[in-house]
């Protein structure tokens, strides 16, 4: 799988999350990429950690939660390995996901319900008052 549509992946789970679940905050922390040694060192010096999930997601009461977001055959790097040990060490909810399906899916384990919105939600349109029940 390419990268490009891993990122789209990603970046549909990060649109899902904003949808469905307006009171989480969800984030990427951009761990990877090209840098020059100067730049690279610069960053582990401020505190970059190698094998930081793609997604942290914060809910209120300050409950976080962490996934990794992979392509069909993506696996993990020995850094990755190392962040999911810690977290399952020390009881944080850590995933590793291939599409948004199983990003769902790992919301519903750590019970996130969200608002659920139809697979044709563009086609869906504002209620008019005749839908709305009257007291």
């Amino acid at each position: 799988m390419s990268a490009a549509r891993e990122d789209a992946i990603h970046a549909g789970i990060v649109q899902y999350i904003r949808l469905c679940h307006p009171d989480c905050l969800v984030w990427h922390t951009p761990n990877g990429g090209r840098r020059d040694k100067r730049e690279a060192a610069k960053l582990k010096w401020l505190g970059v950690l190698p094998g930081v999930p793609d997604l942290i997601i914060m809910r209120p009461m300050g409950l976080v939660y962490f996934m990794e977001v992979k392509g069909p055959k993506g696996v993990l790097s020995a850094d990755q390995n190392a962040f999911r040990n810690h977290c399952e060490r020390h009881a944080v909810p850590w995933a590793l996901v291939h599409s948004i399906d199983e990003a769902r899916e790992a919301l519903k384990r750590w019970r996130l319900v969200g608002r659920e919105v139809p697979s044709d939600a563009a086609s869906v349109t504002a209620p008019t008052a005749s839908d709305r029940q009257t007291p």
